[in-house]
């Protein structure tokens, strides 16, 4: 006798929502995995961060159109995605930093998705219209990318934000799922982490009070008390020389790249020339200050000296030669500086390698910047007459 075939849309909608809850929504932890950042071809780099990203079988979502709408209708209510689209700068390198997971990158990936509740936009004044990066985070996610967005380089005041709330839920038997207490989730993080943005638009599917009383909070000037800073960053060094001579040396080198990444941001923006103007000469606050990166500097370069020490030792040369580029952007944080010691390379004819290495560094730090790309294509010039 032919056993009866199980009829998935026989049970209750309960049941069914249970299990797209379990099939979309129970996602593991974010894995580590390396990300190739050539979205676009402007945006190539052959230095390749790594990424966290969430991880989810969506195969479901194709089963049937009911099953379709009632799975998508689950996986968006559980998960917030927000869009972040960036042009005239890189954020790869920052999402390595900061460890921030993503669900995808790239515009050609994430192209037909409709599903978003947030699109968030960043351009620099004068950028090229390609994209830079155009990836989605989770809302749970959200707070920690803008709170690493605080030390941008350069300083998010310089930047132009533009935020579109969007309803995907519109069509749906759930339309009025993002009222006013969704939202006012979703803009938080603008608010506990951005200051100082003159240009700051908040539009789309939002409450004007509420989007009103975001963007005036996120113009105004922020309040850092200088020893606050001074004193957090001395709690990181002691941590994370504790972490080294217990040979952490990885979670000990992610702590002071971090660290060493928020001075940079800081050091570049008007905050910073207000803490100088406003501190007392007798206390050389600021001396204090770069004394403690200078050194969360040097133990980078330690730690990532002694990292290839170890490879080499177990017989992996290869992938300990991995890190020289890793090393030589520890060596210093200013893409300028790397600009002028390719110029100088080249100029010599001393050392091809080393040219290319720094050039490619330079890069990473001023994407976009038309006299890199004009030194890129003399170091290449070079190269080609070499070969030759």
């Amino acid at each position: 006798m032919a056993s009866t075939p199980f009829r998935f849309l026989d049970l209750p909608p309960e049941l069914r929502n249970s299990i797209y809850d379990l099939v979309l929504c129970a996602w593991s932890p974010p894995e580590p995995r390396l990300t190739r950042v050539n979205q676009d071809l402007e945006s190539y780099t052959p230095f390749v961060p790594l990424l966290g990203h969430h991880k989810f079988d969506t195969a479901i979502l194709l089963v049937s159109r009911q099953v379709s709408h009632e799975a998508i209708d689950v996986m968006l209510k559980y998960h917030l995605f927000i869009r972040v689209v960036t042009h005239g700068v890189n954020l790869c390198h920052l999402l390595s930093a900061w460890e921030i997971p993503i669900v995808a990158i790239g515009k050609a990936t994430i192209r037909n998705f409709k599903g978003f509740v947030m699109s968030y936009s960043i351009k620099i004044q004068g950028a090229s219209p390609v994209p830079k990066n155009h990836f989605i985070v989770l809302q749970k996610d959200f707070p920690l990318f803008c709170e690493s967005l605080n030390w941008l380089e350069p300083s998010p005041e310089s930047f132009e934000h533009r935020v579109v709330l969007c309803n995907p839920f519109r069509n749906t038997t759930s339309s009025s799922y993002l009222g006013v207490a969704k939202q006012t989730l979703l803009v938080q993080p603008y608010r506990d982490y951005l200051s100082r943005i003159a240009s700051f638009k908040l539009e789309g599917n939002i409450c004007p009070a509420l989007a009103r009383d975001v963007t005036e909070q996120v113009k105004q000037d922020p309040h850092l008390e200088p020893w606050s800073l001074l004193e957090a960053l001395n709690r990181v060094k002691i941590y994370g020389d504790e972490l080294f001579q217990d040979g952490e040396y990885i979670k000990a080198l992610k702590m002071w790249k971090k660290s060493t990444m928020q001075m940079i941001g800081l050091a570049g923006s008007p905050l910073w020339q207000r803490i100088k103007a406003t501190s007392d000469p007798s206390d050389a606050l600021p001396y204090h200050i770069a004394d403690i990166v200078f050194y969360l500097h040097l133990n980078q370069v330690a730690g990532l000296i002694i990292i290839m020490q170890i490879l080499k030792s177990q017989g992996n040369l290869e992938q300990a030669r991995k890190y020289w580029p890793i090393l030589l952007e520890a060596l210093s944080g200013s893409g300028e500086r790397f600009f002028r010691l390719a110029t100088a390379y080249r100029v010599l004819e001393s050392n091809l390698g080393a040219a290319v290495d720094c050039i490619k560094i330079a890069e990473l730090y001023l994407p976009g910047n038309q006299d890199i790309q004009a030194e890129k294509a003399r170091i290449a010039a070079w190269a080609a007459g070499v070969e030759t």
